[in-house]
């Protein structure tokens, strides 16, 4: 049950039986069976007219829930609150999820025009700044592979990224110590990030200020870096 769980978090937007059955290593009968219970639990949604399944709304409230209770939302709001005042663009802590990143906090921009957050959604590693952030600064090895297993980049703007561009602009990343992106995962908004680490120097997650295309230019993107 824990797998497909796991497996239709990862999934995205949402996923049928087959591919959940091949994904999950159960055979289609019964993982049907395992689904059908926790949709009715609430914690699969499925949409009647494709028959495909993603989280519901149960399984949303408990992984908020938990990374309410993370102690490092707890200490990172402090640093929210402080870049959302300077900058006035909504700020965000996201954290490294297996090989996803999520949002489990942010703090409201005050223009009139701001970005919000979904949090407690997983998201890849691949595209956005918040991210790249994490990605970059990953043990080389688990970041080749990584980016290796990915399929086509496409932006939101319909951009496509080859890899070898993408492993450039990690190195970059690593190089600078913060990323930068521009419509990659959401039309007109821009973001920079800079990696966050534990005590023991892995990295764990990241800060990332989120605004929009016609408000900031290169050189505010880079003063936010």
């Amino acid at each position: 049950m824990t797998a497909i769980l796991t497996e239709l978090a990862r999934a995205q937007p949402d996923i049928g039986i087959s591919d959940l059955s091949r994904a999950v290593g159960i055979v289609k009968s019964a993982t049907h069976r395992i689904v059908s219970v926790l949709v009715d639990e609430g914690f699969v949604a499925v949409d009647s007219a494709s028959h495909r399944y993603k989280l519901g709304p149960a399984a949303l409230h408990l992984g908020i829930a938990a990374l309410s209770r993370s102690s490092i939302r707890e200490r990172g709001a402090h640093y929210l609150r402080e870049l959302r005042d300077r900058t006035g663009e909504t700020t965000t802590l996201a954290l490294l999820v297996g090989t996803h990143r999520s949002y489990v906090d942010q703090a409201e921009g005050t223009h009139a025009v701001r970005n919000i957050l979904k949090l407690g959604l997983l998201q890849p590693l691949h595209l956005g700044s918040n991210g790249k952030a994490i990605l970059a600064f990953l043990p080389a090895k688990t970041r080749d592979e990584l980016v290796a297993a990915t399929g086509t980049i496409r932006c939101v703007d319909g951009r496509v990224i080859r890899k070898s561009t993408l492993l450039a602009d990690l190195a970059t990343i690593r190089r600078r110590g913060y990323a930068i992106s521009v419509q990659e995962l959401v039309p007109d908004a821009n973001s920079v990030s800079a990696p966050v680490f534990d005590d023991s120097g892995q990295v764990v997650g990241c800060l990332g200020i989120s605004g929009v295309v016609s408000r900031q230019s290169a050189r505010d993107l880079s003063r936010f870096g």
